[in-house]
């Protein structure tokens, strides 16, 4: 009896370490698989966020040629994001690469707190992006407001096919000094006669950020397209649509 039951206990244990490990095998497939679906639905969603900025710039390339002119208000592509900025730096790495390469422009990058902490530091970094297209022959040290006026001379000298657009992309915007951007703004609305100047900004605080801008003392040299497609509504549409429409669901699913 004894041998019985010493028999039956190693059994009893043996079975319940393999139960656990099949278990913790479900649950790693599971977790893996939703992560998966995380994955594919922020993707999806940046991908229409590109595709909403992309028509924008688009439209207004088309009325730059149309017109042979700029807009007179600068145009903002606000992206209300309704969550932590640093959930989409994949967005915005691929907005400066996609913006590059298959537009006519110059993408000014904004990314850090120290590159707009003044308008000398932003001046500071388009510039350093304008010479990437339009070499300064001169390499003695000017003042940097004196660089972009010459630029803009120089600029509008250029034919109409050689003239780029000028994009600025900050990814968060609730970071930067609300008075230094309206400053910058009021800077660059002398020039959008010559350039076509735009922005894309990227606002964690959805509505709130967007208030912020909008009832700001440059908001009349504005023009503002704004863009929820990543709100948390979308995310939520999305994330059933995989696991009811297609028929994928969570309980009770096993990954092949």
């Amino acid at each position: 009896m004894d041998t019985i039951v010493e028999v039956h206990s190693v059994t009893r244990t043996t079975q319940k370490q393999t139960n656990k490990k099949s278990h913790e095998k479900i649950d790693m497939n599971r977790i893996d698989y939703i992560t998966n679906i995380f994955t594919e639905v922020k993707s999806q969603l940046h991908a229409r966020l590109v595709t909403s900025v992309f028509e924008i710039v688009k439209k207004n390339e088309k009325f730059r040629r149309i017109t042979n002119r700029c807009f007179e208000h600068i145009p903002i592509m606000a992206l209300c994001m309704d969550s932590n900025i640093s959930e989409h730096t994949h967005l915005f790495e691929e907005l400066h690469e996609q913006l590059s390469s298959k537009f006519n422009s110059i993408v000014v990058k904004l990314q850090n707190i120290e590159q707009y902490s003044s308008i000398h530091n932003m001046l500071k970094v388009t510039n350093i992006e304008l010479n990437k297209f339009y070499p300064e022959k001169e390499n003695e040290d000017k003042n940097i407001y004196f660089q972009l006026s010459k630029f803009i001379t120089n600029y509008n000298q250029l034919k109409e096919n050689e003239k780029r657009s000028l994009i600025f992309i900050i990814p968060e915007f609730e970071s930067i000094n609300i008075s230094i951007f309206e400053n910058f703004i009021t800077l660059l609305s002398l020039q959008i006669k010559s350039i076509s100047i735009s922005f894309v900004l990227g606002l964690s605080g959805g509505d709130h950020s967007l208030q912020r801008l909008a009832s700001s003392r440059i908001a009349s040299k504005l023009s503002i397209d704004t863009i929820y497609d990543s709100s948390a509504r979308k995310y939520y549409q999305m994330i059933t649509g995989f696991f009811f429409h297609e028929n994928y669901w969570i309980i009770g699913y096993q990954p092949q």
